[in-house]
């Protein structure tokens, strides 16, 4: 077979890199991104909700900002913008927004919809 590029041979199991730059593939036949190994397993990191559970029942926050509060309620984040105004509970200093859980929470027990009751009706 003939190599598409110099640098690279083809063999009957596949490409690998002779030019000794490792710039197409690195030595293990994976992608060479550049980034250096740390030895860490980065198949156990966290996803945005849990690191937001884990941060809140470790340090009992009473105060969030909106991206922590529409990932520990589900939902997204200009619902959750337009649900932490409407309850009155956003606190703004300059450019810093943070939302009060416990005015939140109040406000969006509101939505809870009555056993047997198929449409939507906000308890007042």
């Amino acid at each position: 077979m003939k190599a598409a590029n110099k640098n690279i041979a083809m063999d009957g199991t596949g490409c690998r890199d002779i030019s000794g730059t490792n710039t197409a593939m690195d030595t293990a036949g994976r992608k060479n991104t550049g980034a250096k190994s740390t030895g860490k397993n980065t198949a156990m990191k966290k996803s945005g909700k849990e690191a937001v559970m884990e941060t809140l029942a470790a340090r009992k926050k009473i105060y969030v900002r909106y991206k922590e509060g529409a990932a520990l309620y589900s939902m997204g984040l200009s619902k959750f913008q337009q649900m932490a105004h409407d309850a009155g509970a956003v606190y703004k200093a300059d450019k810093l927004c943070l939302v009060n859980l416990e005015i939140f929470d109040a406000y969006f027990q509101t939505f809870r919809l009555e056993e047997g009751d198929m449409t939507w009706k906000r308890r007042r």
